[in-house]
C-alpha cells in the first residue's frame, strides 16, 4: 500500500479549498516529493476549475504550468491531482476512477474527510492510499 503524508499546510489547503468552493467542486495539484512508496505532500494548490458542470472538475492548463514551474524551482514535483466532493463522501466515483492519474496519488476531499487511491495503468483501481498527517 502506498503512503501519502500530508503536512499541516497541505491538509489545511485542502480543507479550506473545499469550504471556499461550496457548493461547487474545487480542484488542484499536490506539490511535494516521492521516494519509493512514500509521497510527502507539502502543498495542495488550488487551480481554477474549468468544468462547466458544477459537479465536475477540469484543471486549468495555464495555471498547471505555473504551479509546475514554481515546484521545479523549489526542487519539488507535482505528485498528483486532488478535487472535492462538496456534498458527498470522499469515495471515488466511477468517473473519478476513469480519469485518475495512473501511478500517482489521487485525493478527494469530501464531507467525511480526505481519501485517496492510486490508479493502475489499465484504469483499474490499483489500491487505496494510506493518508497520514505530519506534524511539520
Amino acid at each position: 500500500m502506498k503512503h501519502v503524508w500530508l503536512t499541516p499546510r497541505a491538509h489545511a489547503d485542502l480543507l479550506r479549498a473545499r469550504e471556499r468552493a461550496q457548493p461547487l467542486e474545487a480542484c488542484g495539484l499536490l506539490v511535494g516529493c516521492t521516494s519509493g512508496d512514500r509521497t510527502q505532500v507539502l502543498r495542495a494548490v488550488r487551480l481554477p476549475n474549468r468544468a462547466r458542470d458544477p459537479k465536475r472538475f477540469s484543471l486549468c492548463p495555464t495555471s498547471w504550468m505555473r504551479v509546475e514551474g514554481a515546484a521545479r524551482r523549489l526542487a519539488l514535483t507535482i505528485v498528483g491531482p486532488w478535487h472535492t466532493h462538496p456534498d458527498q463522501t470522499a469515495q471515488p466515483s466511477q468517473l473519478d476512477y476513469q480519469h485518475g492519474w495512473p501511478g500517482r496519488p489521487n485525493l478527494i476531499v469530501g464531507c467525511d474527510g480526505i481519501r485517496g487511491w492510486v490508479q493502475a495503468e489499465t484504469q483499474a483501481l490499483a489500491g487505496e492510499l494510506r493518508i497520514e498527517f505530519t506534524q511539520r
